[in-house]
């Protein structure tokens, strides 16, 4: 007996699932819906791809991962702001290979919800000197504390992010230094990864 298989239900609640995760990583409802509408798109163009059917959730959580990366990065064209977490994430003085620059490009996408879990002075730190790009010196002015109590802030505010981070991913790291990927654990879970 033939089991009947119903795509709309399928593709409402991936969409839903996808929304879910969406919403927690990005500014507005009206910008996660946009994502999830790029995501479902992109699902349908290259389901033919598809390799490994039963993974296909993780390859949608994939992908958008993917698209909220390409959010991030066309917002900081504007600003810069991502680009310098990015640079500042690497830790590399060489380029990055397009494959690790994706890789680092959607890990940074995904730290602003973590450093703003972090207690207030490692927040402040890492929000000075990763997000708004300032040197240690010159954010240790700014907040009136001496430039090795800054260093020690961030490299703290750092190690808490990397603790959280590798709580819901496992990371590996290319032998340069930078990123080789990443994989959500279970990308159902409430991660910011």
């Amino acid at each position: 007996m033939a089991t009947t298989f119903d795509t709309g239900l399928v593709w409402e609640e991936t969409r839903r699932g996808l929304l879910a995760f969406v919403q927690r990583r990005v500014a507005t409802p009206q910008d996660a819906e946009d994502l999830v509408q790029d995501v479902l798109i992109r699902m349908h163009a290259n389901l033919s791809r598809l390799r490994d059917t039963d993974r296909v959730m993780a390859w949608a959580y994939g992908i958008a991962r993917n698209a909220i990366t390409d959010y991030y990065r066309s917002r900081a064209n504007a600003s810069g702001a991502m680009a310098q977490l990015e640079d500042e994430n690497s830790g590399r003085v060489s380029g990055p290979t397009a494959v690790e620059d994706d890789q680092e490009g959607e890990l940074a996408a995904c730290m602003r919800p973590y450093v703003s879990r972090l207690p207030d002075p490692y927040r402040e730190a890492l929000r000075l000197v990763e997000l708004e790009g300032m040197t240690q010196v010159d954010a240790a002015r700014r907040v009136g504390i001496s430039g090795s109590g800054m260093k020690s802030r961030v490299q703290r505010g750092r190690g808490m992010v990397r603790a959280m981070l590798s709580e819901c991913c496992d990371v590996e790291l290319a032998p340069a230094g930078g990123i080789a990927g990443y994989e959500a654990r279970d990308p159902r879970e409430s991660c910011d990864c």
